[in-house]
């Protein structure tokens, strides 16, 4: 169950990668997300499921990386999510209560909009954690390795989507004037 969770966790992390970027920058992206009443339910739910998932973290055993042994005392879970991921998950998480909370004062400053998508890009450190469940896994070395080799060239690529995104709107104020045809 945990692993289908963490699956789970990871996809909605993979859209948040996919698409944060380009609500960061496009205002067209932005403006069509703020008209669909279904994106946004989306985004509601995205948002959502990351907050369970900070919830059961409090509770989901471990490994030890120093004696490979699984944790699964309370106490020690808790203190293990609290000194490592915790801060990373509210920073990540925060977006949306400020949000839901602010509402109409944050729409007046720009700044404050694109600080709270920038924090949201923090959800996609999640998308990590599909190296900790391939080192897990009862899967052979060689097809581990595969599967490694593949996700990096996917990590490449959203990289590559992350900063063409955030550079676009440089190279189109720099080249205004130019005309490719």
């Amino acid at each position: 169950m945990k692993r289908t969770w963490d699956w789970f966790v990871i996809i909605l992390a993979t859209y948040t990668f996919i698409y944060q970027p380009l609500f960061l920058v496009f205002d067209d992206v932005q403006k069509h997300f703020d008209e669909n009443e279904a994106m946004q339910y989306l985004e509601i739910f995205v948002d959502a499921a990351f907050v369970i998932d900070m919830g059961l973290s409090f509770f989901t055993s471990y490994i030890d990386t120093r004696t490979g042994e699984r944790i699964t005392q309370p106490k020690l879970i808790a203190r293990n999510y609290m000194t490592g991921e915790f801060i990373t998950d509210l920073v990540s998480v925060l977006p949306l209560l400020l949000e839901q909370v602010l509402q109409a004062q944050i729409k007046q400053y720009d700044w404050v909009q694109s600080m709270i998508k920038i924090f949201r890009l923090m959800k996609l450190i999640r998308v990590f954690q599909v190296f900790i469940l391939i080192t897990n896994s009862n899967l052979s070395q060689e097809r581990k390795g595969m599967i490694r080799a593949v996700l990096i060239v996917v990590l490449l690529f959203f990289l590559a989507h992350a900063i063409a995104c955030l550079l676009y709107p440089s190279f189109r104020r720099f080249f205004s004037g130019v005309s490719w045809t």
